[in-house]
């Protein structure tokens, strides 16, 4: 629902701006209803497919860049789409799987025009934010919500 006129009879310039605010409120909706829309389908096949093994076909283009058939839900989504994979067999990071992880978690905090070694030390210091924003992500310091 949009907000009653709050401007006066013969204002142009009030409805002018009432009729912008009206459009971006309009907007917005319309947005959320697609973000929304998308959410549910993820979650509506990763429920489906939370017990089972699953496989991703692929596509291959002319270059020979492979991409996943399936729309809703693959590892080359959104974040949301993302966060729902988990790997069936657990394997360990190996030699410099975690060097790599802080150089990942710096790249996706914003730290990313500086060398390898100064993203791993700015995961290094802030250690104790990223086990927050892991264990208490709603009711922490918030340290994610900066990225």
């Amino acid at each position: 629902p949009t907000p009653p006129p709050a401007y006066e009879e013969g204002d142009m310039a009030g409805k002018r701006a009432y009729m912008r605010q009206e459009k971006k409120i309009k907007q917005q909706n319309h947005d959320l209803h697609s973000i929304r829309c998308t959410f549910n389908l993820q979650m509506d096949v990763a429920r489906k497919c939370s017990d089972k093994r699953i496989y991703f076909p692929h596509s291959v283009d002319f270059r020979g860049r492979a991409y996943p058939i399936p729309p809703h839900l693959n590892q080359m989504g959104s974040d949301m789409s993302r966060g729902l994979l988990l790997f069936d067999d657990a394997k360990p990071l190996g030699q410099g799987g975690l060097r790599w992880l802080k150089i990942h978690l710096a790249n996706l905090y914003g730290v990313d025009k500086v060398p390898f070694e100064t993203r791993v030390q700015f995961v290094d210091q802030n250690i104790e934010n990223v086990y927050d924003s892991a264990d208490n992500p709603l009711d922490g310091r918030d340290w994610w919500k900066n990225a």
